[in-house]
């Protein structure tokens, strides 16, 4: 989601205002529709597997490394639903608007609050870099 929450913020959504009136609506139809169906699974995948692995550091096993510290896993969790919560109360209406037609103020609100989005996805593929080298690091250390 990192990767195409900053190709949307810096190349997708700059493009919208440079869409004639004529064309906005059919482009924004097929951008909205396209994106989500890219967007919304990926997205549901993502919150699922963070409450999961928020519920997992919080039992104890011996059999397994805790990776994450359970405040770690909370952050992400917190991440995944900060997002959700950002798409519902501004993106959403946001192209809820644009759909009529391009609105110089939806559109302006639209790009303001991705970047929130956008900063919470790369925090959260900062910390899945982290886990993924720790579990990289312990397969190394078990293979000696």
């Amino acid at each position: 989601m990192t990767g195409l929450i900053w190709l949307v913020q810096v190349v997708q959504y700059p493009l919208f205002k440079n869409v004639g009136p004529d064309s906005f609506v059919t482009y924004h139809a097929l951008h909205s529709q396209r994106i989500t169906w890219i967007v919304a699974p990926i997205m549901g995948i993502e919150l699922i597997s963070a409450i999961w692995g928020t519920y997992l550091e919080f039992q104890p096993s011996e059999s397994s490394p805790h990776l994450l510290s359970p405040s770690t896993a909370t952050l992400c969790l917190l991440l995944s639903m900060g997002v959700f919560g950002v798409t519902a109360l501004f993106s959403v209406p946001s192209h809820r608007l644009l759909a009529g037609g391009f609105d110089p103020q939806a559109y302006q609100k639209l790009l303001s609050t991705n970047w929130i989005r956008t900063t919470l996805w790369t925090i959260h593929s900062l910390i899945g870099f982290f886990f993924v080298s720790q579990l990289a690091r312990i397969a190394v250390l078990r293979s000696n």
